[in-house]
C-alpha cells in the first residue's frame, strides 16, 4: 500500500496533534524524512517508526515531563493539582513561566474559593488536567499552541455554551480580542439581565455592549426584556462579525462555536 503525503501527516497529526508535524523531505512510509518538535526543532525520523511506536525527537527522548517524585510537591495545588512538568523540557524559562502560571491561574479561579473569583464557583479542571504535565501534553496538541507565547488565552466558553469544565476536549486557544468578547463580568453585574441597567432620571432600562474595550450605547426601552433582546441582537451580530475576521487565525471549530453562539437571558 502506497501512502502518499497527505496521508502520512494526517496519520502523524492524528497522533501527535501540534506537537509534532511534517516539515519537508518525503519520499516514502519507510525513509526518514525532517519533522518539527514543538519544543526542541527539527529532527530526523521514519514516518513508520513515529507513528507506530511513538518515536519522538531526541530532545523529548531524553527529558520525562515528569519530575522524579523526589522533586514533586507533597501538598497539592489548591488541593487537586499535581505540579510535575519538568522545566528541563523547556529551552525558554519564559515559555517553562507561561505554561506553569496558566495552570497554576486555572486551578486558582476553579478551587481557591477567592472574592475574585466568584463566577468561577462552579467551574471544574478535568481529572486529567489536574496533573501539570498533561495539562501541558494537551496543550501543544491544540491549535494554536505556539500563539499562547505570543499573547493569545485559554479559553473554555466558545466551543460548548455554558460550559464549566476546563478539559482538552471543551477549551480552544483564542487571540485576546476574541475571549473578551465571551467575558460576562458577572461579578460586577446588577440584578438585572446582561447588557441592561435601569436609568432612574429617564425612567427607562437601558441596553449597551462593549466591544474592543468601548461602550456601545444600544438604547433605552420601556422593558428590561426589550433591553434584553436589544443587547443579544448587538451581541450575537458582533460575536458573527469577529469569527469571520479571525476564521484563519482560529480555525473552523471554533469559527462554528462563535457562529453558534447564542445569548441567553439567563447569562
Amino acid at each position: 500500500m502506497t501512502i502518499d503525503v497527505d496521508d502520512m501527516q494526517g496519520r502523524i497529526y492524528s497522533k501527535f496533534g501540534m506537537r509534532i508535524v511534517y516539515k519537508e523531505g518525503y519520499k516514502n512510509w519507510n525513509e526518514p524524512c525532517i519533522f518539527t518538535c514543538s519544543i526542541h526543532g527539527n529532527f530526523e525520523k521514519i514516518p513508520k517508526s513515529l507513528y507506530l511506536y511513538g518515536a519522538n525527537c531526541k530532545g523529548c527522548s531524553d527529558k520525562n515531563l515528569s519530575l522524579n517524585s523526589s522533586f514533586r510537591k507533597e501538598d497539592k495545588t489548591y488541593g487537586f493539582g499535581i505540579f510535575d512538568l519538568d522545566f528541563n523540557l523547556f529551552d525558554d524559562p519564559k515559555r517553562y513561566k507561561k505554561i506553569k502560571n496558566l495552570w497554576i491561574d486555572m486551578l486558582e479561579r476553579c478551587y481557591s474559593g477567592r472574592e475574585t473569583f466568584k463566577a468561577y464557583g462552579d467551574c471544574e479542571v478535568s481529572e486529567n488536567w489536574f496533573k501539570a504535565s498533561n495539562f501541558y501534553n494537551d496543550l501543544r496538541s491544540m491549535d494554536n499552541y505556539e500563539k499562547l507565547h505570543e499573547g493569545w488565552h485559554l479559553d473554555k466558553d466558545i466551543l460548548f455554551k455554558g460550559n464549566r469544565l476546563y478539559s482538552a476536549e471543551t477549551c480552544c486557544i483564542v487571540p485576546n480580542e476574541v475571549n473578551c468578547i465571551f467575558n460576562k463580568a458577572k461579578g460586577l453585574r446588577g440584578k438585572y439581565p446582561i447588557g441592561v441597567c435601569f436609568d432612574k432620571e429617564k425612567g427607562k432600562f437601558m441596553a449597551s455592549c462593549h466591544v474592543d474595550r468601548k461602550k456601545r450605547f444600544l438604547g433605552y426601552y420601556d422593558s428590561e426584556r426589550l433591553a434584553f433582546l436589544a443587547y443579544k441582537a448587538h451581541k450575537e451580530c458582533v460575536i458573527k462579525d469577529k469569527a469571520v475576521l479571525h476564521r484563519k487565525e482560529v480555525g473552523d471549530r471554533v469559527y462554528f462555536g462563535m457562529l453558534d453562539y447564542k445569548v441567553n437571558i439567563t447569562d
